[in-house]
């Protein structure tokens, strides 16, 4: 696992890397919010002068590349009405925001489209996610009463979602949008859906739904599975509390987001739809 100088070695490379970005494309950064509208315009602008004026200032966030696309990702779903509004924030999250941020398309794809949802998303959501991943592969109790998996007709998982704490789900493929995409790694909320299969194991519910063309989502915020690199996730360690200097480091966050990668969630999300599917008789919501 990446050690705590490691840590904060890639962290200062990633600043630094992060202001000659924003220097080198300011007049793009102007020039995309000039074509938002109002409230939205208003809103990037202030959270680009304060990435500008004190990067460290976001830090509920592990880079300043998030506060700027996590805010472009909820507005955008906001927005998904066909408007030009939408249209432009998306444009400037695939051309701007996700080059600043790392953020590359996988692979793996479906199409889907957004929605506007109004969920709260705990800080732990990761510490959870893993506890619920670590719960399917090695049957340890991790008092997660209840897990879903959303998947496609052939059955290959395309969201794992956890209900301890806030009902949110971790995306396990790009969503491909008619302007751009949502990456794999995002929490998302998801709107109601048919379940499909059910079985109760140890106590603890496992749920699987099926999607059948479209999917539907909430995208809230970035997750370090957004990224495959340990070091790039272990940055979600990193933070600062209010009027703190320097950051913070928690060696038992990074430790756990480095070590849970992608297949962890994959074959956890496997394990649940084969359980279901063993059940004799189909559970309709």
């Amino acid at each position: 696992m990446p050690s705590k100088s490691e840590v904060l070695d890639h962290y200062a490379e990633v600043m630094s890397a992060e202001k000659i970005y924003l220097e080198a494309n300011e007049a793009r950064f102007i020039e995309a919010a000039d074509r938002f509208t109002t409230p939205s315009q208003d809103r990037f602008r202030g959270i680009l002068r304060a990435v500008q004026a004190n990067p460290t200032s976001y830090m509920s966030e592990p880079r300043p590349s998030h506060w700027l696309i996590n805010w472009a990702l909820c507005e955008e779903a906001r927005e998904a009405d066909g408007s030009h509004r939408g249209r432009d924030i998306a444009e400037t999250t695939q051309t701007l925001l996700y080059p600043m941020g790392g953020i590359a398309r996988g692979a793996a794809t479906i199409p889907g489209q957004t929605v506007g949802m109004d969920q709260e998303v705990c800080d732990e959501a990761e510490k959870f996610f893993s506890d619920a991943a670590q719960q399917i592969l090695t049957g340890s109790n991790q008092y997660q009463p209840r897990l879903s998996v959303y998947h496609t007709k052939a059955g290959e998982p395309l969201a794992f979602r956890k209900v301890f704490a806030s009902s949110t789900a971790l995306l396990l493929r790009d969503v491909t949008l008619d302007k751009g995409f949502i990456p794999a790694g995002t929490i998302v909320g998801i709107p109601k859906h048919e379940k499909t299969g059910q079985t109760i194991r140890n106590d603890r519910i496992l749920q699987t739904y099926q999607v059948d063309d479209t999917f539907t989502i909430s995208p809230y915020r970035l997750s370090p599975w957004a990224y495959d690199e340990p070091l790039d996730r272990a940055l979600f360690a990193i933070g600062k509390e209010p009027g703190q200097r320097p950051v913070t480091f928690d060696p038992g966050r990074a430790n756990r987001v480095a070590h849970y990668t992608m297949d962890h969630f994959m074959h956890a999300s496997s394990r649940i739809i084969q359980l279901c599917d063993e059940e004799p008789a189909l559970v309709k919501s």
